[in-house]
């Protein structure tokens, strides 16, 4: 079909539209994604300058440079060497590459790096792993099949000396312990390779038994925590209660907001977690954002005309623009997506707070692991609350409330950047009385009363 001359000119000035750092962005994702998809198998040496690449992704994309002909024809007549399974694939050198991820790859459809903490935790699970099997030779585990894999983890009793000594592990544990093997299998060549070459497992009916395993042991877990929610019922007075300590938090941590850049991005992130959920004005029905842990390395951009595309954090201080688009850290979901205008309150908050503290990124060195612990410290330091101690206490509560006063399902579920069936299943806390409209009506009018 022929582009009309409208349909042109109305993409020209769409491009005219589009900044400079958008667009390599966008190059640059594009690129990423044939690379891994396998539709491009190389790439020319000066790909490796004409883009602003991390070291990391620099490192990865130079597995994808074109080989001279001698070389290649080295690689094809030369045998590939002998893996010695006995000695990579023993705990500790299990261990040992899970505590580093040497050979981890940065992607561009994900974080780019992997946190300290996670490796330290998946190492922590091969240590666990080892010793439920009660082998220091990884190997043993691999050639157990997934179903007496299961059985085994699921049998096993905690011995003592360690934390839950006596009971058996819970089955969001036991994903974890999984997700152990689908790293390994994914990153590290001499798991993969062993499963192919010296076990019985057809290693593509090996990898689906796996998934179908671990996708059961995740609806158990979301059952499980149905059910422990369900039996610990709360009412609208304790939510209300809760919701109003929140906004409170605000005002507390404004008396100190200009003394130092640690209370002034403290002070920030409590408007982030509450006044900053809005888009535009205050108002249930506008709800955009529940906070989450991704708040991190949101850069400023000041030029008023700049259009945000693919994965980035941006705030635009000259419209009150939030960008963010990604997927949470290790995990193998957690997308989310947010694109809209801050209320005047919160624009004239970071205005003030960047003038003050002038920096290139809204909360300036905070990573998501620091969010966490902030925003959990000050609110058991500040705050009386029963329900609301983490931040996922906090997308709890609101979660909660939203379904209280009767929010779109769909505009509910973007602001929390899930499927409105995790949002049913997981979130929403048990009331007693859920229909009770006068309570219903106080939530109402806290929200009236907070216009800024």
């Amino acid at each position: 079909m022929p582009v009309s001359e409208a349909r042109k000119a109305s993409m020209k000035k769409y491009n005219q539209s589009i900044s400079l750092e958008s667009k390599r962005q966008y190059a640059m994702t594009r690129l990423f994604v044939r690379l891994k998809s396998g539709t491009q198998k190389v790439i020319q040496k000066n790909t490796l300058t004409k883009f602003p690449w991390t070291e990391a992704e620099k490192e990865y994309l130079k597995n994808f440079l074109p080989s001279d002909s001698m070389r290649a024809r080295q690689r094809l007549i030369e045998p590939e060497p002998e893996i010695d399974f006995e000695t990579l694939l023993h705990c500790s050198k299990v261990k040992e590459y899970l505590d580093t991820r040497t050979n981890y790859t940065p992607s561009r459809l994900s974080s780019g790096q992997i946190r300290d903490r996670t490796m330290e935790n998946d190492a922590s699970q091969v240590s666990v792993l080892c010793r439920i099997f009660n082998t220091e030779d990884f190997r043993k585990i691999f050639d157990e099949t997934p179903n007496n894999l299961l059985s085994k983890l699921k049998s096993y009793v905690i011995p003592k000396g360690y934390k839950n000594a006596g009971s058996t592990y819970k089955d969001s544990s036991l994903k974890s312990k999984i997700k152990i093997l689908f790293v390994l299998m994914k990153e590290y060549p001499p798991a993969s390779e062993y499963i192919k070459q010296k076990t019985n497992h057809d290693f593509k009916q090996y990898y689906t038994d796996l998934e179908r395993i671990s996708s059961d042991l995740q609806q158990s877990s979301e059952t499980s925590t149905i059910q422990k929610a369900e039996a610990n019922l709360t009412n609208q007075d304790d939510i209300l209660h809760n919701l109003k300590e929140l906004f409170r938090l605000v005002s507390i941590l404004d008396k100190k907001k200009n003394h130092s850049l640690s209370d002034n991005l403290n002070h920030l992130l409590s408007l982030f977690y509450t006044y900053g959920t809005f888009k535009k004005t205050i108002d249930p029905d506008n709800v955009a954002l529940i906070p989450r842990l991704a708040l991190d390395k949101i850069k400023i951009e000041t030029q008023k005309n700049a259009v945000f595309q693919g994965d980035g954090k941006y705030y635009n201080s000259s419209t009150g623009r939030l960008y963010l688009k990604g997927r949470d850290s290790g995990k193998q979901g957690g997308l989310y997506e947010y694109n809209f205008i801050m209320t005047k309150f919160v624009k004239d908050e970071i205005k003030r707070s960047l003038q003050l503290f002038p920096r290139d990124y809204l909360f300036g060195t905070y990573t998501s692991a620091t969010i966490g612990r902030n925003i959990t410290k000050l609110i058991n330091k500040h705050l009386e609350t029963k329900l609301v101690k983490t931040n996922t206490d906090i997308r709890h509560l609101y979660e909660t409330v939203y379904k209280i006063l009767k929010v779109n399902g769909n505009t509910l579920s973007n602001a929390m950047g899930h499927s409105p069936m995790m949002g049913k299943s997981t979130y929403k806390q048990s009331l007693i009385d859920e229909y009770d409209d006068d309570k219903r009506q106080l939530i109402v009018d806290f929200f009236k009363s907070l216009s800024k």
